[in-house]
Parts: C-alpha cells; structure tokens; sequence
C-alpha cells in the first residue's frame, strides 16, 4: 500500500476484496460491484458468513440485476443500482447453419454449484429414456462429466465455437440458482431457444413467459420444458423471435453507462451525506 495515493472512488468486485477496499483510505466514495450472492456459494460457514456481511458494509451496491439490487436492499438495507449483463454481438449472432433436429446443449460446469448440474443430468437423462434418439452435448467444465446418458462433452470451448454450437442446436439448457447467467442471453442471440429454472432471478430477467422456456426445480418439469420446444415448432419459433428480440438491445457498453451511472451515483450519495473524503 506504500504506493496508494487515493481515488474518487474505491471498488470492491467481490466478497473477498470488500474487507481492504474498505481499510483504504483518502478516498470520498466506495462502491461494491455485486455480480451474485456470492453468500450463497458457500455451505453454511466461516466464507458464507464472512461474504454476507461484506453487503452490510457502507460501500454503495452496483448490482448484476435488478433482482439482485431489489435483494440487497430488502436484506441488507443497502439500496444501489444495477447494470444489465451484456451480448457480445460480434460472436454471439445468428449464422447460415443448418440446425441439427433433437439436439440439446447444456452448460454442465459442475465445478459451479449455483449452476443445478446434478439437476439438469437428471433431467437430461429423463429427456433421454423417453426419446433415445436425442443427442446431448455438454460444455463448460474440464472435468469430464459421468452421466447415465451417450453425450458429447466440450468441455472450455471458445465463444467463436460456442457461438457455432448454440446456432446448430434445437434447444439450450442453462440453470442459475442465484443470479441469472450469461449464457441464456448468448443461446438467444444465437436464435437458441433455452430452458432456465422459474423463480428467482431468471424469472425475474426473463419475465414469467418470455423469451425463455421456464421450469420448475424438477427433473420431470424440465425434461417437459425440452421436449416441448423439441415437438412445438410454433412454440420454438415464438421463443427463438422472442428472444434475439430481448438481447437486440444489450450490449456491454450499455452495461459500461449503467455501471459508469452507479459510480456517479455513490459519489453524489457520499457528497450529499457531507462525509466527503474518508481516512
């Protein structure tokens, strides 16, 4: 710390760093970019208990959704903004591929709990006794996947080759436990019709019947969300519309202005509590 000299503002991106942005000192504002509830990672424990309480701590909450910003507020009484997650449009776009009929993609980083895998391989392999034919592939995680169903694993792929998977595929299969993922919005952008848990924050990105197919936490519920966009072409149809129309408009520099405004924002809030620069 020998070379600090001071900021407008200081940043935390995570729990782990809040603790010494808030030790810093000279500077007039903190803000806290929350991407998840990273409390939520953890099994109850010294790390969950350590990460809740860091949203507690006056350091103005630059929220991952709005449904995150609206938990932070009721929970913790920390009320900020939020940003929308972006597309990355140069990658994640429709191209001239032909689509390969019966073929699921699911995001299966099991190295990520809050991303339901034991859930979604249960409901994969439901989808797979009842129609045999079907073809699964599998992304996201290093580790190969041990599954009671034939599939094709990815593993860590490019966007370049993710992109071109998401346009070959029928449908996708992303499920978030806390704050919605990336890849949801990537599959739409792709004109992939996807499959998410109801509920929580996905619902409330999504909208109960929007561009995503929504299931309850159920291997039963989901493999009946697949398969229907499998057999409705006019329901798969209208969720492919749907969704390229919902991430149309998000980009990552829009998700830059929104974040740049909640900088602006901790700052006027701190002036306007007349604290001004902190020790």
């Amino acid at each position: 710390m020998g070379h600090w000299y001071g900021a407008d503002v200081a940043v935390a991106t995570g729990w782990q760093t809040a603790h010494p942005v808030m030790l810093l000192g000279g500077v007039r504002a903190r803000a806290y970019l929350v991407h998840d509830h990273e409390s939520e990672f953890f099994a109850t424990s010294a790390h969950s208990l350590w990460a809740e309480r860091t949203y507690s701590f006056d350091m103005f909450p630059i929220a991952g959704s709005e449904w995150l910003r609206d938990l932070l507020d009721e929970r913790y009484g920390r009320r900020g903004t939020w940003f929308r997650f972006g597309v990355d449009h140069d990658v994640y776009r429709e191209l001239p591929l032909e689509r390969e009929r019966d073929t699921v993609i699911f995001y299966s980083r099991d190295s990520t709990p809050r991303r339901a895998v034991p859930l979604g391989l249960l409901a994969l392999d439901e989808l797979w006794r009842r129609r045999p034919n079907v073809r699964i592939v599998l992304f996201g995680d290093d580790e190969p996947t041990k599954t009671t169903f034939p599939h094709q694993s990815l593993g860590v792929v490019s966007t370049a080759e993710l992109a071109r998977r998401y346009n070959q595929a029928t449908v996708g299969l992303s499920l978030s436990l806390t704050n919605y993922s990336l890849i949801p919005q990537e599959m739409m952008a792709c004109g992939l019709p996807c499959v998410d848990l109801s509920g929580g924050s996905p619902e409330a990105a999504f909208g109960r019947d929007g561009p995503v197919e929504l299931a309850e936490p159920d291997p039963i519920a989901l493999a009946d969300a697949i398969e229907a966009l499998l057999d409705d072409e006019p329901r798969w149809r209208r969720r492919s519309e749907a969704g390229l129309a919902f991430v149309a408009d998000a980009s990552w520099d829009s998700a830059a202005e929104q974040v740049e405004a909640g900088l602006r924002q901790a700052l006027r809030e701190r002036e306007r509590s007349g604290l001004g620069a902190q020790p």
